[in-house]
């Protein structure tokens, strides 16, 4: 099935239509419970597909949304003043089709913030500016 990806405009939300059957999820954010760089790091080795989403840059902290499987389906987060360096990780099973998605906003056109989507160890989308909108489809 095709996926509709879209902007909307004056909003600063993505929304993802479609669904996918997606497995358990495993998710992490904030400083105090990121996983080592090695574990972050390391492929899977039953197949599953890592997916990581990570902010970093000059803003104290960002307003954004991004989306996430829960419970076999896509769901929009928002993001209300995360602070930087923010990373979000969860596990796919193999094969399965995910439109990864992130957008955030600093407090002001000053700040810098640096968008990556990544699949295991592979960099999939990654964008910096005051503004960023990183997509990416992940299978």
């Amino acid at each position: 099935m095709r996926r509709l990806v879209s902007l909307v405009a004056g909003m600063g939300c993505l929304i993802v239509l479609g669904g996918c059957g997606i497995g358990s999820s495993h998710v992490q954010s904030g400083a105090a419970d990121q996983p080592s760089v090695a574990a972050a790091r390391a492929k899977p080795s039953d197949g599953t597909v890592l997916v990581r989403y990570e902010l970093t840059g000059t803003a104290v902290s960002v307003d954004g949304t991004y989306a996430e499987p829960i419970d076999g389906k896509e769901r929009m987060v928002e993001l209300r003043a995360a602070a930087l360096p923010w990373r979000k990780s969860f596990t796919l099973p193999p094969k399965q089709l995910f439109v990864a998605g992130l957008i955030a906003h600093g407090p002001n056109l000053e700040s810098t913030i640096t968008c990556k989507i990544m699949k295991d160890t592979e960099i999939l989308a990654q964008e910096t500016g005051p503004t960023v909108d990183c997509r990416a489809e992940v299978t």
